[in-house]
């Protein structure tokens, strides 16, 4: 039998390479599955391209490695030339031939390689076959008042035994093992000993799949369009019936029923045979998102990072399998294994945690255009602040825009106040978090059984300790940034390295007491709330707070059902929730994102005003929102406020061009980090150095500017600088950047990332 051969990308920064596979490996070589390779003295798993001749493999190699073939070039190669893969890690392929040529996409775009762009295409739990999870239930045997009485009766001699009991009774008979071990603070021999005596048995079941924490599915209700809403479905639904379908941008304020649209589009895609990816932004958007598509459809997978692995796994099994019409998730979910894919959507599409932040640094956005054109499908992108990007490709008709001026049922946006944060502080003499007409209207609300948010883009108690007296400021010994304190753990937390300090009486420069705690996050505000509003039942929405697996939806739920009274919360209750019973919206800072050294700055506070001002008003109850500012006349800060996108945007677009910011150039950012500042420096010297020769006698298509310290200079004790290429010709970029990759690589203690259309600059 001839020698096979495969041409495989491995799972590293390397090009694809070639491989004898021996036959004792008896493995279809399909493109998409995967085996075990030697590189550089370690094993690796790489994906199959293709299965090459003896002849292929052989000219694939070198020309001074060819030479050392016996015989015919061409013929009979050294078996030395190839080392051997060393198994098969798939009985069947993972990736289709779609799904290879997106990744080579990825891979082309965002200048990383293909197997790196291969890899994450598929969830780390599938790669590892992780297998589907089992959940063990303690259960009592008998009723409950014959459990109660045996509790009663082993009181004095086993009061563990008693407590597990008890925990029991009270959950009604029944509790996950690890949670009743938790309630009654016993061990797991307390418990084998029940079950050893028959007073209690263990039940094995598979884990919930992840829809089961959605809410209740909506009940469905005849929803009539208005005529914005049916010109957009009628005008989306013509071109995905198209050979070619395109990308639509659906910018509509606020409450104007883009999801009735999104619904609907998918149902015609349904019933057409084809099947739809919907992408949230946030987890916490999820449940209610999927509440409402399981209310319209029965075959549905949900993909996001808060899913166990063995959740995730076999999810991803279940749309492989062809067994799912409408896949919802979180940015990965945009290379769903689906076959016949007809639509893809983005909800909430300017927001930037659709950009990936490691290797490969895509932005589902992007890639989601592509996959689409990849399988003839057709992009809904939705928004109430498009990204200015997008925005711009559909005013030059490159897409398609569709735009829905008013809120559903005629109801108005709600009135936004804004309300000066230095006078307010200076009439109460002190530093103000909450107004006075902020708190008023609050009250209102909760007088009437109405509910409100309260909205803070900071975590934490206070945002920096400081010393009245020599003037220290509590920074992180391993990252250039100050320290946040958190009450509830008692320390202070830098929240871009996790380093936790203790937080003394005394400063530890000068030695005083009386530590000052500056600024405020959400767990001051919502011990603040609850001080104001004393008996109010009070609920935090922010990454501290949803530690636990479920917690997210958990809170929501709370507050949709009326458990809760006031939501505090960070960006996750930003954007997409709808309460009807929210009637009052406080921005506590409206400032945070405006400070930034950033030129998306004034983008990024208009689009989080204007989000969740929009949490308000969305039932016949009305509502009303006032943002705090120490910046009441910022153009962002009044166009946000005024709800109007158009005449921020042409400001912020006119601003862009003078200073040749996207959307009218494409960016990358090269960020060098490394122990050595000095190190880094000289890299970062070289890095420029060579992209200023790459783009010698291209004129004024690129700019090379740099290099110079990051915003934020140190990461996890790792100095940082960077260099900014624009380029004027948007596919020239990547392609420079290519060709340039060599001095672009890592080494000797310096790391170097490459991100194409950067979403930060810090």
């Amino acid at each position: 039998m001839p020698d096979r051969y495969a041409e495989v990308a491995p799972e590293l920064a390397t090009g694809s390479l070639t491989y004898r596979v021996p036959e004792s490996l008896g493995a279809r070589l399909e493109p998409g599955g995967r085996l075990l390779v030697p590189v550089r003295g370690r094993a690796v798993a790489a994906y199959v391209l293709r299965e090459l001749t003896e002849s292929e493999a052989l000219a694939s190699l070198p020309p001074a490695r060819r030479k050392r073939a016996r015989g015919d070039l061409f013929t009979g190669p050294d078996r030395a030339l190839f080392a051997d893969a060393l198994a098969v890690l798939d009985e069947r392929s993972l990736l289709s031939g779609e799904l290879i040529a997106l990744g080579r996409f990825i891979a082309a775009e965002y200048v990383s390689s293909l197997g790196e762009a291969l890899a994450c295409l598929l969830p780390a739990s599938v790669r590892r076959g992780a297998k589907p999870e089992k959940i063990t239930y303690a259960e009592v045997t008998g009723p409950a008042e014959e459990t109660e009485r045996a509790a009663v009766s082993m009181e004095r001699r086993s009061p563990k035994r008693a407590a597990i009991l008890r925990a029991l009774v009270s959950a009604g008979g029944r509790l996950e093992r690890r949670e009743l071990l938790d309630a009654a603070g016993t061990g797991a021999a307390t418990l084998k000993a029940l079950v050893k005596a028959s007073r209690v048995r263990e039940a094995h079941e598979a884990r919930e799949g992840p829809a089961a924490h959605a809410f209740a599915p909506e009940p469905l209700k005849k929803i009539s369009l208005t005529s914005e809403q049916a010109a957009a479905f009628e005008n989306i639904r013509a071109d995905l019936a198209g050979e070619r379908p395109g990308v639509h941008v659906l910018y509509g304020v606020t409450g104007s029923g883009k999801t009735e649209v999104y619904l609907r589009l998918i149902r015609e895609v349904v019933r057409g045979g084809r099947q739809a990816i919907v992408l949230v932004p946030e987890i916490a958007l999820t449940p209610q998102t999927v509440s409402r598509f399981r209310a319209r459809f029965d075959r549905i997978a949900v993909l996001h990072s808060h899913l166990t692995g063995g959740q995730r796994a076999a999810e991803w099994r279940r749309i492989a399998s062809g067994e799912v019409d409408v896949v919802v998730g979180a940015r990965s979910a945009v290379f769903a294994p689906l076959a016949r894919l007809g639509l893809v959507v983005l909800d909430e599409e300017h927001e930037t945690s659709f950009k990936q932040d490691s290797t490969p640094r895509y932005h589902a956005r992007a890639v989601a255009v592509e996959r689409a054109r990849l399988a003839g499908a057709g992009v809904v992108l939705g928004s109430a602040t498009p990204a200015l990007e997008s925005y711009t490709r559909a005013l030059r008709r490159e897409w398609h825009l569709h735009v829905l001026p008013t809120r559903v049922a005629e109801r108005p946006l709600p009135p936004v106040e804004v309300l000066d944060l230095a006078r307010e502080s200076r009439d109460q003499k002190r530093y103000a978090l909450l107004s006075r007409r902020l708190v008023l209207l609050v009250r209102e609300a909760l007088e009437r059984k109405e509910q409100a948010i309260l909205f803070l883009n900071r975590r934490g108690w206070a945002t920096a300790i400081v010393c009245a007296e020599c003037g220290f400021v509590a920074r992180c010994t391993r990252c250039d940034v100050s320290l946040t304190y958190h009450r509830k753990r008692g320390e202070a937390l830098c929240h871009h390295c996790g380093a936790a300090e203790p937080v003394g009486d005394r400063c530890p420069e000068c030695g005083e007491p009386g530590l000052l705690l500056r600024g405020a996050g959400t767990e001051r505000i919502e011990d603040v709330v609850g001080r104001v509003f004393p008996g109010v039942r009070v609920a935090r929405l922010d990454s501290d707070a949803m530690k636990k697996r479920g917690a997210h939806a958990n809170v929501l739920e709370d507050f949709r059902t009326g458990r809760t009274d006031i939501l505090v919360g960070t960006q996750m209750i930003a954007k997409g929730l709808d309460f009807p019973r929210v009637t009052v919206v406080g921005i506590v800072n409206a400032d945070i994102a405006l400070d930034l050294p950033d030129f998306r700055a004034s983008e990024r506070t208009f689009q989080l005003v204007s989000q969740i001002s929009g949490r308000a008003g969305r039932s016949e109850l009305g509502g009303r929102v006032v943002v705090q500012t120490y910046h009441p006349h910022h153009p962002a800060v009044k166009a946000a406020a005024a709800h109007d996108y158009e005449r921020f945007a042409v400001r912020e677009l006119e601003s862009r061009q003078e200073f040749g910011y996207p959307p009218f150039v494409r960016l990358a950012r090269v960020v060098l980090r490394g122990k050595d500042e000095t190190k880094v420096t000289r890299r970062a010297i070289d890095v420029a150095s060579a992209l200023r020769e790459a783009v010698k006698g291209a004129g004024e298509a690129f700019d090379v500017l740099g290099p110079a310290p990051c915003p934020i200079g140190m990461i996890k004790e790792l100095s940082r600088r960077h260099v900014l290429v624009k380029s004027r010709e948007g596919k020239a970029l990547p392609e420079l950047l290519h060709r340039t990759a060599k001095a672009l690589k890592s080494a000797s203690g310096v790391h170097v990332a490459v991100d194409v259309d950067p979403v930060s600059m810090l």
